[in-house]
């Protein structure tokens, strides 16, 4: 997945339309890391983040920084909690961001205090805030971080499947259709048994209204 900086690419020009966007573009060779850019978010200070095959990449609208994770691997997700705090995902691998004493950012794992028998949980495709947790999504299990433990719980994913609707989480899972992931209750929903099939054709889940969700 290629992200361009509209998107999120990157060849510098810029352009002024009268009454719309300011836009300004820049090349990988500007904020010196990887072209494909596979996820980005922004803290409350409007500091934005990307994640690159390499590192994740902060701007703060002047200056381009690197922020290498554990053995430098790739940034598939980023997520920024209500203090700021950032936690990413990577291949076998997530965990969090903290500033040191000279305010620079430090990468911390929470993945190596997992038993062996989980480690090899590959790419975690997506990670969220949702109230007092931290979920890091992988296709066969849901990591789940609440500032002092860490525990999971089993699923079976197609990798792009998972949406945060309010304070929940919704998976499309292989076995048991639709399923929302609220603290750390897993439960399926009603009648939703037919989306027990990985290509199902679900590709969005949206907030419709109270207590109701639109599946596309």
């Amino acid at each position: 997945l290629a992200v361009n900086m509209v998107h999120i690419s990157i060849a510098k020009s810029k352009q002024k339309f009268a009454g719309g966007l300011f836009l300004e573009n820049f090349t990988p060779e500007q904020y010196n890391a990887s072209s494909q850019v596979w996820s980005a978010n922004q803290d409350s200070r409007g500091i934005m983040y990307f994640g690159t095959n390499r590192c994740m990449l902060s701007f703060d609208g002047v200056t381009w920084r690197k922020h290498p994770a554990r053995n430098n691997s790739i940034i598939r997700s980023i997520a920024i909690d209500d203090n700021d705090c950032i936690f990413v995902g990577s291949y076998n691998e997530f965990g969090g961001f903290a500033t040191d004493s000279t305010g620079n950012l430090v990468y911390y794992s929470l993945s190596k205090l997992l038993p062996d028998s989980l480690q090899n949980f590959q790419n975690v495709w997506h990670t969220y805030h949702i109230e007092d947790y931290i979920y890091f999504v992988t296709e066969g299990r849901v990591f789940i971080y609440n500032g002092d433990t860490l525990s999971n719980v089993e699923v079976q994913l197609n990798a792009l499947f998972s949406f945060k609707i309010g304070n929940q989480l919704f998976l499309v899972d292989a076995y048991n259709g639709i399923t929302s992931l609220k603290g750390t209750e897993l439960r399926n929903l009603e009648n939703c048994e037919i989306f027990a099939e990985k290509r199902s054709g679900i590709i969005n889940i949206l907030d419709y209204s109270e207590n109701k969700i639109l599946i596309v």
